[in-house]
């Protein structure tokens, strides 16, 4: 908790000293667990000196004391702030791990996991860290990426009987039962790869644009996120759907609504080149960047059935875009991709199969239960423009109120030498 506590004495004789003796009085309330204490010290120390060095120590330790006091919000954004000052990749590491400890008391299980990932990109041989992250895989279900990561913390502490009891009961998870989402399906004389979507509006499935070729004569008509709504039919396909529709040989002429436009196209000789990694990366990320409008319309809508129906069936397919997509994990942005998928995450037994686990991922679950600044600039980033802007309209100016804050997490603890083993 007080990783900083070796910078005071080089910063003796060269700081304020009365700056320093509130630091110090503040991280010794935090030892101590009064965090009150600790927030009032802290900022006393930054009042007494607000020099960017002193700032860099302050912040992070600040932000930790909030979360400590139940008040996420706050430290929250203190320690995100801390992230522009200049720190050391251990004082980086430090921020990013606070930050999953804080948004895992919020039950944001997605974002916790960034965030400890991100923390280990700056301290891999953190066992605590790897031990944190893999518990929150387990309450997952993730057993692959659980096992591995306290496969790690062992590594690093093999002596630590709380990392080998959190390895062992890996074996008593219960069984995953998976749904396979649908997957992207290519229509190479169009010069398009589709997947089949769902339209909350009309209620049943379209193909969704998700990549065109340069060569497509929908090239100009059309972009990636349009739905095709329509083929017009003849007396010899009138009861094919839409994609056996869209599946015929070059020099067809179709006549078809894309969205809300009417659009007349040529179908071109079949494309037989194969997208690059690069091409790749640019259909999962379009993909992605579909939901974020129907993110939100999912949010918007009153009627609690279609929201729940639609909230599955598109989950199916933010499942499947993340399955595709995990051939190339290196992609910065898949890692938020992931994020946003365990954050929908809703897993649940039956009570005939004890041993069995099922889920689903429910778009219109979202597990958010304070909104932050910073979880709308978390959205801003990633590209999810019109989620920023939704969840801006319903931020929570006010304190949260902690006499209803969540239950903390047992095994996502900052200082674990107190927790039961199982």
């Amino acid at each position: 908790m007080s990783r900083l506590l070796n910078d005071l004495y080089n910063l003796a004789g060269k700081n304020n000293n009365k700056a320093i003796s509130h630091y110090n009085l503040a991280l010794s309330s935090m030892q101590q667990k009064n965090f009150v204490n600790a927030i009032a010290y802290f900022h006393k120390s930054l009042k007494d000196d607000e020099s960017g060095q002193m700032q860099s120590m302050i912040k992070p330790n600040l932000g930790l004391a909030y979360v400590m006091n139940g008040d996420f919000e706050k430290g929250i954004d203190e320690l995100v702030g801390a992230l522009n000052l200049n720190n050391s990749n251990e004082g980086i590491a430090f921020i990013h791990a606070n930050l999953g400890y804080a948004y895992s008391q919020l039950k944001n299980y997605g974002l916790a996991i960034l965030e400890y990932r991100k923390s280990l990109k700056y301290s891999p041989n953190n066992a605590q860290t790897h031990y944190a992250l893999g518990m929150l895989y387990e309450s997952k279900f993730q057993s692959d990426l659980a096992s591995a990561e306290l496969e790690k913390s062992i590594s690093l502490d093999p002596e630590n009987q709380i990392y080998q009891d959190a390895y062992e009961s890996l074996s008593n998870m219960a069984a995953l039962s998976l749904k396979v989402g649908r997957t992207a399906q290519p229509l190479l004389n169009l010069g398009l790869i589709v997947t089949p979507s769902y339209s909350l509006l009309e209620k049943d499935y379209f193909p969704l644009i998700i990549y065109i070729y340069p060569e497509s004569p929908l090239r100009k008509l059309a972009k990636e996120g349009d739905y095709i709504k329509f083929v017009e039919k003849n007396e010899n396909n009138k009861d094919k759907s839409i994609m056996e529709l869209l599946d015929v040989p070059d020099g067809t002429k179709l006549n078809m609504v894309i969205n809300s436009s009417k659009v007349t196209i040529t179908t071109i000789p079949k494309i037989t080149k194969k997208l690059n990694e690069e091409e790749k990366i640019k259909l999962y990320r379009s993909w992605f960047y579909s939901f974020d409008s129907r993110i939100v319309s999912i949010f918007e809508t009153q009627i609690v059935k279609n929201k729940e129906e639609a909230g599955t069936k598109w989950g199916y397919e933010f499942e499947s875009l993340i399955r595709s997509w995990s051939s190339y994990m290196k992609d910065p942005l898949f890692e938020s991709a992931f994020a946003l998928l365990m954050e929908f995450f809703q897993a649940y037994t039956y009570n005939d199969k004890p041993d069995e686990v099922h889920y689903e991922i429910n778009l219109a679950k979202l597990n958010f239960s304070v909104i932050t600044s910073t979880l709308i600039n978390f959205f801003r980033e990633i590209g999810f423009n019109e989620s920023a802007k939704y969840f801006e309209s319903k931020i929570k100016v006010n304190k949260p109120d902690l006499g209803n804050k969540p239950k903390k997490v047992g095994p996502i603890k900052t200082n674990m030498s107190d927790r039961k083993t199982k």
